[in-house]
């Protein structure tokens, strides 16, 4: 897994870092989900866990494709 994401970056560093969000946000969910099936979360919680989760994930998608725009040399 590390060397497939060294890869990516090499490749493209915008790719590597969607890639490694979606990893954590999937290792998230699977906690969440263990927690709530331990009783130690609600189906609410995990509801909000996986809003929160969409709205980094959309804010990162936001910065990684603009930053083509912002490092460009006019």
């Amino acid at each position: 897994m590390l060397s497939l994401l060294a890869t990516l970056f090499v490749l493209s560093p915008a790719m590597a870092v969607l890639v490694l969000s979606a990893a954590v946000a999937g290792g998230g969910l699977v906690w969440a989900v263990h927690a709530a099936t331990a009783g130690r979360l609600t189906a609410g919680d995990v509801t909000a866990f996986v809003a929160a989760v969409a709205g980094v994930q959309v804010a990162l998608l936001g910065l990684v494709g603009g930053w083509p725009r912002r490092t460009r040399r006019c």
